[in-house]
């Protein structure tokens, strides 16, 4: 994952503390460091090098300098949207995907993002007409936050902490998004915990020129409004397909891959799909606890004996409370599933042998998560 923050119509204190805050995205973006500046904003990246490692840094900008972006996220698809824009005359000096979602931005505006397949948010400055483009992916799995402070100033960013550092004064407890996360166990978009930051609602975009911001929404997740009566075949066979090209596309990097493997039904499918597209050297890593009742890695190596995988196990104990202040600080917010305390001890801990890894994230969510019966 990377970083990214950018203030509009700063003022010479922002520009001050602009560095320092993008500072504070460096565990997001260890590999690299980029900031632009114009009269009227203010972008900064932290990277973290995934796809075209020497000549992807970002910002990026078009050719005749009028456009420029940055981008946390992966498209995958890149390759076949870049095949269409060079058929258009586009062309282009690196290989990475943060210059083609640029150049598509420039040729399809707000239409670009119903052609992306990808996790993503980014940010587009177009500097003749002065105006900010901010999107985010259409189930929300890249964050995005961003604060109109009332004096004109616009700011954006991955994290909340550099936007509390940039503009102390946005540190200002909402209550009612208090509420929220006593009744749902997080805060949901678009509030935040701070009253005047917002969240950037998956599958909309945002536009700021002229003091003035827009909200549009660009997709809807439907499905299950629809009732589909088909053979149990059929839909095996259907999901298997689906499974395998999402895996398939996840495996476009410059870097090693390899995947958290829990031994549960989603992070066991990810492994099976990468099995089935013939990868025979599937590293996969497993955490777990001294007690029996919270181990699981009975079921990874499970998991990792029937596909044959290069498995590391990583023993939790005991815990350490600076996890949960590291946590804490970098959450920005309340945040109650306590699954980031492994989760994190887990990155952790292969962030020396493996950049990008694959997990189960979201499968609760597309399956309509599990009984509680």
């Amino acid at each position: 994952m990377c970083g990214i923050l950018g203030i509009v119509n700063y003022k010479s204190g922002d520009r001050a503390r602009f560095s320092r805050s993008l500072d504070l995205l460096q565990h997001r973006g260890p590999d690299d460091s980029g900031t632009l500046e114009f009269p009227e904003i203010l972008l900064g990246h932290r990277r973290l090098s995934v796809i075209d490692l020497d000549s992807g840094r970002q910002p990026i900008s078009s050719e005749d300098g009028r456009f420029h972006i940055i981008f946390n996220g992966e498209i995958y698809n890149f390759k076949e949207i870049k095949k269409n824009l060079e058929e258009c005359s586009y062309a282009f000096r690196t290989r990475s995907d943060t210059e083609v979602l640029l150049y598509g931005y420039i040729e399809y505006k707000e239409k670009i993002l119903t052609r992306l397949n990808g996790m993503f948010s980014f940010a587009v400055w177009d500097d003749k007409d002065k105006e900010l483009f901010l999107a985010r992916d259409s189930l929300g799995q890249k964050p995005l936050f961003y604060a109109e402070t009332g004096d004109g100033r616009f700011i954006f960013s991955s994290e909340l902490n550099p936007m509390i550092n940039l503009i102390p004064s946005l540190n200002e407890l909402d209550m009612n998004a208090m509420f929220l996360y006593l009744c749902f166990q997080s805060v949901p978009a678009p509030y935040s915990i701070f009253k005047k930051v917002r969240r950037l609602v998956p599958g909309y975009y945002l536009k700021f020129r002229n003091r003035n911001s827009e909200l549009s929404e660009y997709f809807r997740f439907n499905s299950f409004n629809e009732k589909v009566e088909r053979e149990f075949s059929e839909l095996k066979g259907g999901f298997w397909a689906v499974a395998e090209e999402s895996v398939k596309r996840s495996l476009v990097a410059d870097v090693p891959v390899g995947v958290f493997l829990s031994g549960g039904i989603d992070s066991t499918v990810i492994t099976a799909a990468l099995h089935r597209l013939g990868h025979e050297k599937i590293r996969t890593f497993s955490v777990g606890f001294k007690k029996a009742v919270n181990n699981e890695f009975e079921f990874s190596r499970m998991v990792s004996k029937k596909f044959r995988t290069e498995h590391t196990e990583i023993l939790l104990e005991p815990l350490s409370m600076d996890v949960i202040n590291n946590l804490v600080l970098h959450f920005g917010e309340p945040y109650a599933d306590t699954s980031a305390i492994p989760t994190y001890y887990i990155s952790n801990a292969v962030k020396n042998e493996i950049k990008v890894v694959l997990g189960g994230d979201g499968g609760d969510e597309m399956f309509a998560g599990y009984s509680t019966v």
